[in-house]
């Protein structure tokens, strides 16, 4: 994402830092269960 910084990467969501103190939360629609990524999707998750 342009203009911000990632901090962290998971399975299902990413953590970009904003500056001033402010984090912003990128959720995707991704499902992890033990570990594992989820082929299935679920509509309307993210």
């Amino acid at each position: 994402m342009e203009g911000k910084e990632l901090m962290r990467k998971g399975k299902v969501k990413e953590v970009y830092d904003l500056g001033n103190g402010m984090l912003e939360f990128l959720f995707t629609d991704n499902i992890s269960v033990f570990d594992k990524i989820i082929p299935t999707s679920i509509r309307h998750k993210g």
